[in-house]
């Protein structure tokens, strides 16, 4: 008997381990997301200063300097979190609650919360796999990187005209986020 629950432990044990890390944490994200974006609704931006997020971070040492300068925004467009090469999706959804997780507690939380002195916005967008980098089936990918840029661009539309007020901007971004922030630069 002993041996058995000594098994089924390190059975537990190692199906935990393997376990996504984000999928703890996905259930704190209750998606209403629609098929195109919505970026007027906090749920499409995974940092905005209305709401608390993981860009908001001040690692403890810089508490006690840190300032806050609401006249200047970012714009953050984060990096390629939909790495599931095995996934037959070439663009990932709104609504993928445990990689809005992965992309708020990684790219988020390490790259975004450096700028948070400024006012952060990171839009989600329906992001290329990362097997778009790697394929040779060039139409796919080509595809799922515009419409993943048709998206950080109607947020950018929409953050321009709502939340920008004339303030400076930062254009700060990453990976695939790069790709879609040099594409702004030519456009706007």
């Amino acid at each position: 008997m002993i041996r058995c629950i000594a098994l089924l432990a390190c059975f537990v044990g190692i199906f935990n381990s393997c376990a996504p890390k984000y999928q703890r944490i996905a259930g704190h994200y209750l998606f209403t997301g629609k098929e195109e974006p919505s970026y007027d609704s906090l749920e499409y931006w995974a940092a905005h200063p209305a709401k608390y997020d993981p860009s908001d971070s001040i690692p403890s040492p810089l508490k006690k300097e840190y300032s806050y300068d609401s006249t200047v925004d970012v714009f953050f467009v984060h990096p390629t979190t939909f790495t599931d090469r095995n996934d037959e999706r070439w663009n990932a959804e709104f609504d993928d609650a445990t990689l809005n997780a992965k992309t708020d507690y990684s790219t988020i939380l390490f790259q975004a919360s450096v700028f948070n002195q400024a006012r952060v916005f990171a839009p989600r967008y329906r992001q290329a796999n990362i097997k778009a980098y790697f394929t040779s089936d060039t139409s796919n990918a080509i595809r799922s990187f515009d419409k993943a840029y048709e998206d950080v661009r109607t947020a950018f539309q929409y953050y321009l005209e709502h939340f920008n007020q004339g303030r400076p901007i930062i254009l700060a971004s990453h990976s695939q986020g790069s790709n879609h922030a040099i594409r702004l630069l030519h456009e706007f």
